[in-house]
């Protein structure tokens, strides 16, 4: 018993001497503590994925192998699926296994070997899930249009309701819209139409986050005619609607963290980019 309490003891002495220090340095106490804080406290991780026929499956089958790499103990993950209309129900809802002295130790590098090991195992194991729910879930939708909006604005809604907690969505798409709010599939995207679409959007109320937005990023954008404006096309619809856009949550192919967040700056591995896959069809359902 003495024994197996003696990591935490001395994880926490060493926090507790981290931040002596740091007020002897000048550094103000309430930072350092905020510091320990966001490392122990969980995130609500949303993950939606594209279910169109023409998104490939490398759109979002390595995607979610590097993410499931980047979620530390505590994490909740919920999978949600992009289809013609929000999402209803996750098709997969887990909590990644851990305390929240193990969150610390991952975030300080205090892991040891075999936690690591145990860590990269449950990494797999748990991206290969995710991979098999969302293929099974494409085989057997039959959704003829794509409401990426709706997913974006089911997330807005999911951070409103979990403000004691950091949320980040991450959006596995191409970003073609095939919906009642735009059809971007045979067009070249417009600014002006990013515009209006996000004034009709504030103007319903449903997808505004006021001060307290989550973290959304787009990952996997591709336009049969012109990625760039499809790219711009997203990033004005966000800033329209007040959120703090920062250049890399709309992107084809994402480098470093996919989360986007400081703590997972470390775990960040550079993408190949996207292929094609042999199970992409042509056309959207």
């Amino acid at each position: 018993m003495r024994v197996g309490k003696m990591p935490r003891r001395l994880l926490w002495l060493w926090i507790t001497t981290l931040l002596a220090c740091a007020n002897a340095a000048g550094v103000p106490e309430s930072a350092v503590l905020s510091a320990a804080t966001n490392a122990v406290r969980s995130r609500l991780v949303l993950v939606y994925a594209d279910l169109s026929a023409s998104v490939p499956d490398t759109a979002w089958d390595r995607p979610m192998v590097r993410l499931a790499g980047e979620l530390t103990p505590g994490d909740r993950l919920v999978l949600l699926p992009i289809s013609d209309r929000a999402p209803e129900r996750p098709l997969l809802d887990t909590v990644i296994p851990g305390s929240g002295a193990d969150r610390v130790s991952v975030r300080l590098g205090l892991s040891t070997r075999e936690s690591r090991r145990r860590a990269t195992g449950t990494a797999l194991a748990l991206g290969s899930l995710m991979r098999a729910r969302v293929g099974a879930a494409r085989e057997g939708s039959a959704a003829r249009h794509t409401a990426i909006v709706d997913a974006v604005c089911h997330a807005v809604q999911v951070g409103q309701s979990n403000r004691d907690r950091e949320v980040v969505a991450l959006v596995l798409t191409d970003g073609i819209e095939e919906s009642g709010f735009a059809n971007l599939a045979h067009s070249r995207p417009k600014v002006q139409d990013a515009i209006h679409l996000a004034r009709t959007l504030r103007a319903s109320g449903n997808c505004t986050a006021a001060p307290s937005w989550p973290r959304i990023r787009l990952v996997g954008l591709r336009h049969s005619t012109d990625t760039p404006a499809l790219t711009r096309w997203w990033g004005v619809l966000l800033q329209e609607l007040s959120y703090p856009l920062r250049a890399e949550d709309v992107s084809s192919h994402p480098l470093g963290s996919l989360l986007g967040t400081e703590r997972d700056a470390l775990m960040a591995v550079r993408d190949p980019g996207q292929g094609v896959a042999s199970s992409a069809r042509g056309g959207r359902r």
